[in-house]
């Protein structure tokens, strides 16, 4: 911006600055400045970011492998209760048979 304050050289207005206005060259480092910045910030916040998806990734597949351990338990109890429950039904099986005998020893006479 040219007010008529300074005197003008060529395209350049003279102020204390060896001669020159150096006010839009300050704005525009200014403004590369914030760039850099930004761009510094947008790096750092994506690799926090990856960062957090590698921890969800690692929880998600230790929860996996739990499930899996917790499946392979369930099956092994499921095989534990169908045995108990076949010994159950045998047992059931042999009752009538003590019945029986308990019958015929009821009525024997002494």
């Amino acid at each position: 911006m040219d007010f008529g304050l300074m005197p003008r050289v060529g395209n350049h207005t003279r102020t204390a600055n060896n001669g020159y206005n150096v006010v839009p060259l300050r704005r525009r480092l200014v403004e590369l400045s914030d760039v850099l910045e930004n761009k510094i910030r947008h790096r750092i916040e994506k690799g926090r970011l990856k960062s957090k998806a590698e921890q969800h990734m690692m929880e998600k597949n230790k929860l996996e492998f739990e499930i899996v351990k917790l499946k392979a338990k369930a099956e092994a109890e499921k095989a534990s209760f169908e045995d108990v429950m076949a010994k159950v039904a045998k047992m059931d099986d042999e009752m009538p048979r003590f019945n029986a005998s308990f019958t015929v020893l009821a009525i024997k006479p002494l």
